[in-house]
């Protein structure tokens, strides 16, 4: 009785600090990173084991733009007994507070999370090995997600994550879900893993969700291994809208974009792609490329599209103000890609308005639109031509082109008009 209650009180009374060296020893074999504890560390067994550190770090690649891959400010971990006597760890439940992840790449093109477990340690030589340990929940509160890429200045940042995640081992399988504000607009995401360790392909789920619009992405698809040089293949969808009513409205017809894709960290195609409103659709291919200075390129085409789900959405935004088609041309063009895109459509209808024979093609390039061409049929026999350019300048954005029109009835143009 006396060597049982000093083996379940007496760690109470420990100063685990004494093995902080051990600890962010052991981490680094499995990371190859340095790990630093800056807080104090308590360890309990009783009423069950229960570990607790604050300040914890772990180092970036050598040349990254920040000191730490990733910071926490406080981790609680409660862990089951019996897999702790075999040497591995079974967290029934564990909470970290302010977790700060910097995810980059550098100019050399190195990711900063490529071969995170490129240790030495293997299973049954510790317990920090990724495969001896499982989580039955895991929860986030306050986090931080940061992404920059020096080769072109791109970056995006994440806020205010809380959710969970529950992991057969640390290299999978996986499972969570989450709320966070990326470039503060809210989204949940739910995703599941399968087992990523290793070079082996591996299976991912994932739906996106707008938590201020009726918006969701969802994709299914694989992996073929955890690393910069692995692809994912599989089918997403986009879909805007819904056909709930909400606040006694009328539901809105929704949008929805579909497509097979295949994506690496170079660029991706997407096969297949169809966009859908109101029983009409465009069908096409695009691709898309950001080793470098992120390109586009999209070809659509339709015998019928009937455009009053979009049209209806541009007029109701989230700020609940109708906007005006002028205050859209009024917005800049974009300068950080260059992009293509050529539309055909048979029959255009937008609220009882058709045009035949519609053609766009346009081009995106260091910051100025190029409208190759815009051409259609209205009431009349009449057709109608439009080319030029948009670009900004000291006063705003100008366009200088060049519009056509001819009518064999102008009469009926006027009616249409």
């Amino acid at each position: 009785v006396l060597v049982l209650a000093v083996a379940l009180i007496g760690p109470s009374f420990v100063d685990w600090n004494q093995f902080r060296g051990s600890i962010e020893a052991q981490a680094q074999r499995v990371t190859g990173r340095e790990l630093r504890i800056g807080g104090d560390i308590s360890f309990a067994v009783l009423p069950a084991p229960h570990l607790k550190m604050a300040d914890v770090s772990l180092a970036n690649v050598e040349g990254g733009s920040a000191r730490d891959f990733a910071r926490f400010d406080r981790i609680e971990a409660e862990v089951a007994l019996a897999p702790l006597l075999r040497g591995e760890i079974g967290v029934t439940s564990i909470k970290i507070t302010g977790l700060a992840v910097h995810l980059e790449v550098l100019a050399d093109g190195r990711a900063n999370w490529k071969n995170l477990f490129s240790g030495k340690a293997r299973p049954g030589e510790g317990f920090f090995s990724p495969d001896s340990v499982s989580l039955e929940r895991a929860s986030f509160e306050d986090s931080s997600i940061t992404y920059d890429d020096q080769r072109n200045g791109r970056s995006w940042r994440a806020d205010r994550i809380n959710g969970e995640v529950a992991a057969t081992s640390l290299v999978g399988p996986l499972r969570g879900n989450f709320d966070f504000d990326l470039e503060s607009l809210p989204f949940s995401v739910r995703f599941g893993l399968g087992n990523f360790g290793g070079r082996k392909a591996f299976p991912i789920t994932a739906e996106l969700q707008s938590r201020n619009e009726a918006a969701k992405l969802l994709f299914s698809g694989i992996a073929t291994e955890f690393s910069a040089n692995g692809r994912i293949d599989g089918t997403g969808s986009l879909e805007l809208g819904t056909t709930k009513a909400e606040d006694g409205q009328k539901p809105r017809p929704p949008v929805r974009v579909e497509s097979g894709i295949v994506a690496s960290t170079q660029g991706a195609s997407f096969r297949n792609l169809t966009i859908a409103m109101a029983g009409t659709s465009l069908k096409g291919d695009a691709r898309a490329n950001w080793r470098a200075r992120p390109t586009a390129s999209i070809r659509l085409a339709a015998e019928a599209l009937t455009l009053d789900p979009l049209v209806d959405r541009l007029k109701d935004l989230p700020d609940g103000k109708g906007v005006p088609f002028t205050q859209l041309a009024l917005l800049p063009v974009p300068a950080w890609i260059d992009a293509t895109a050529e539309v055909k459509v048979g029959g255009l209808l937008a609220h009882d308005v058709l045009v035949r024979d519609a053609a766009l093609a346009v081009a995106i390039k260091d910051g100025v639109l190029n409208l190759q061409r815009l051409d259609g049929d209205i009431g009349g026999g009449t057709a109608f031509h439009l080319d030029g350019t948009l670009a900004q300048d000291a006063t705003g954005p100008r366009f200088a082109g060049r519009a056509e029109v001819s009518s064999r009835n102008l009469a009926v143009l006027a009616h249409w008009l």
